[in-house]
């Protein structure tokens, strides 16, 4: 819930910061910009990453230091530590199907 809740991507500028670097197309860009509240922009966003490589996700984290999102950054960072297994399931909300993510993606329970 922490990226869901605490991601800027309707005033950020992470959406454009994220098609120059070519991690999102021009459409995903759209379709997250079309959401009506950041919960959701935040929700879509992290939805299209978890079909990214991990290359893409490396450079989604950077776009968060070049955005002023360090923090955010900083938690997904901290959060890496002992992680062993590539890809976890992350249940969003009761109402959306599972979402693989790598592991780095999120914290850990631990």
């Amino acid at each position: 819930m922490f990226l869901l809740e605490t991601l800027d991507v309707k005033s950020s500028g992470i959406l454009s910061e994220l098609l120059s670097r070519q991690v999102v197309t021009a459409n995903e860009a759209e379709d997250i910009n079309a959401e009506k509240t950041s919960f959701r922009a935040n929700e879509k966003l992290l939805s299209v990453l978890s079909r990214k490589s991990p290359q893409q996700f490396q450079l989604f984290l950077d776009a968060l230091d070049s955005c002023g999102q360090q923090h955010v950054r900083s938690e997904i960072d901290n959060s890496k530590k002992g992680l062993s297994i590539f890809y976890r399931v992350v249940h969003l909300s009761r109402s959306f199907s599972p979402i693989l993510f790598p592991l780095s993606f999120i914290p850990s329970s631990t």
